[in-house]
């Protein structure tokens, strides 16, 4: 009876350790393995040939979302595991052809045909005492004019649905022929109804600097506090790290700019010019002074570890100047 006992507890055991192995497994792949994004962009001098498409993928693309933007069409796939969210095969199954009631009526009529026919034959082979009993005939000549009769219900429908439009356009005519009021009075109209509004946005403003001026000890001693202000500068070091770990690795543009104006040309490079150390070495720009040019192509590739933003939002957990501006703003009375 021991010996089973132990037996027992032994496969529990072995269970459990199988158990969180796989948890730990889970944990430290969700931790480590990064989310990966790509973005590709061109461009040939014209909006109809831009082409843009960007993935974003993780656990080895077990997860995966893609969008993209070819020849004036959008796309959006999403797939988790082996099975996409939008799957392909309902969109074949609404393209597939509907049969249109137009032929579905000469099929209709078709039949009728044929079954005409077929009892013609057999009142023929029939001796002249059987004829005259009741043959399926007569139900055939009763669908025919249930359906002429139908068909008669939707003309008179159509007729009726006609009517009605052309009355709906005929009013619509009348009041488009109506005499609109002169320029002027339309003017004076706009004009005053865009004082109107300039008046409430004044007022508005007015009333949120009223606010203000109430509350302004209250918003200056929150913002002189030595403890918020830790709390700030904490927050604003932790946003730098998230944007250094979020920016992308590999960076590759390569373009021709020009519009057609110099001075607007120049303003244009002096600003992309402030993006270079951000942007890296693989930046290459030509301007063009005298035509009106974009080309180009862009290719932009990084990944997201998430023990990192877990670290990050860990120490903005643990320190207690931010939880206390927190507590702070929730009883702050705008």
């Amino acid at each position: 009876m021991l010996h089973i006992l132990l037996l027992i507890l032994k496969w529990i055991g072995i269970v459990l350790a199988v158990f969180l192995l796989l948890v730990l497994l889970l944990i430290n792949l969700g931790l480590f393995v990064p989310v990966r994004y790509r973005a590709d962009a061109s461009c040939q001098n014209d909006i109809e040939t831009l082409e843009a498409e960007f993935e974003l993928s993780w656990m080895w693309k077990l997860f995966f979302l893609t969008a993209c933007w070819k020849k004036g069409k959008a796309d959006m796939k999403i797939r988790i595991g082996w099975k996409y969210l939008f799957s392909e095969e309902k969109e074949g199954k609404s393209e597939e052809k509907i049969e249109v009631p137009e032929e579905k009526e000469e099929n209709d009529l078709q039949k009728e045909k044929e079954e005409q026919k077929f009892l013609k034959e057999q009142k023929e082979s029939l001796p002249p005492e059987k004829t005259n009993r009741s043959l399926p005939e007569n139900n055939v000549q009763e669908q025919a004019e249930k359906r002429e009769c139908h068909q008669e219900k939707t003309e008179s429908g159509i007729d009726k649905e006609e009517e009605e439009k052309e009355s709906f356009t005929a009013d619509r005519r009348k009041a488009g022929g109506r005499k609109k009021k002169p320029l002027w009075d339309r003017m004076k109209e706009k004009i005053s109804e865009w004082i109107e509004r300039c008046k409430s946005f004044w007022r508005k403003i007015l009333a949120m600097g009223r606010n203000f001026r109430g509350k302004k000890e209250q918003i200056e001693s929150f913002l002189t506090d030595a403890s918020h202000r830790r709390a700030f500068c904490s927050l604003k070091r932790e946003v730098r790290r998230f944007l250094g770990h979020v920016s992308p690795k590999d960076v590759k543009i390569v373009g021709k700019i020009g519009l057609e104006d110099p001075y607007m040309t120049g303003q244009a490079l002096a600003v992309l010019g402030m993006l270079f150390p951000f942007l890296g070495e693989n930046t290459v720009i030509v301007p063009d002074f005298e035509n009106k040019v974009l080309e180009g192509s862009v290719h932009i590739e990084g990944k997201i570890h998430n023990f990192r933003m877990l670290a990050i939002l860990w120490r903005l957990i643990k320190d207690r100047d931010v939880r206390k501006i927190i507590i702070d703003i929730k009883k702050l009375k705008w």
